[in-house]
């Protein structure tokens, strides 16, 4: 049986030599399309709820998730659109709703 050792945080597929700024920007504009979906996701569910969130608090959460998903080579995180019209619309208003269905999701895969 062949064992092979690979790591978390293995970027050797990546053999292309992209300068940084090439790379900055293009994870500037992802980080800014990925805010403003959130942003505009949360503003929506707060004029539904007749509340308010707290919006450097948003933005403070949603850097270091993507922070951290990019370190794991994974996907920007960024409000689900339409997953919080579901649960507005099912009566979902705590946040161990958002929980719930994330992990439902997740079990789909």
């Amino acid at each position: 049986m062949l064992h092979v050792e690979t790591a978390l945080y293995d970027f050797t597929y990546l053999k292309y030599d992209y300068p940084a700024s090439v790379i900055l920007l293009s994870a500037m504009k992802v980080s800014f399309v990925a805010l403003l979906g959130t942003i505009i996701t949360a503003r929506l569910a707060d004029n539904a709820k007749g509340t308010r969130f707290d919006q450097t608090a948003e933005v403070r959460c949603l850097s270091l998730g993507n922070l951290v998903s990019g370190f794991f080579g994974g996907t920007p995180v960024m409000g689900a659109l339409v997953l919080t019209g579901v649960n507005l619309q099912s009566g979902g208003t705590d946040k161990l709703v958002h929980c719930a269905s994330r992990c439902v999701v997740s079990l789909s895969f």
